[in-house]
């Protein structure tokens, strides 16, 4: 397993891996490595495609964040701030 943040919702699960009703899939557009989606950002043009699952996904797990580690599993949900320091924390791979 993975380094995972204790205590948050869905930590060291697999992330879902959303598809568009286009067909884009989440994992395509986004790339390698972590990803931080924040709920603020679900409408972007990158992720509003995914948004409607996205949204009910951070519903489900009641954060308004998540982040999601290269293997596609979940680190962490929460706030964004606070995953994004606790996994440079425990990574030393700061979040641009």
């Amino acid at each position: 397993g993975g380094v995972v943040l204790a205590g948050s919702a869905e930590a060291g699960a697999y992330f879902p891996q959303f598809a568009s009703k286009a067909g884009a899939r989440l994992d395509d557009v986004l790339g390698f490595g972590h990803w931080l989606i924040a709920r603020e950002d679900i409408n972007s043009p990158e992720l509003a495609p995914f948004a409607e699952p996205l949204r009910l996904w951070l519903n489900m797990v009641q954060a308004d964040a998540v982040l999601v580690r290269a293997d596609r599993h979940v680190f962490g949900s929460g706030l964004s701030h606070q995953l994004s320091v606790a996994w440079q924390v425990k990574t030393g791979i700061s979040q641009s």
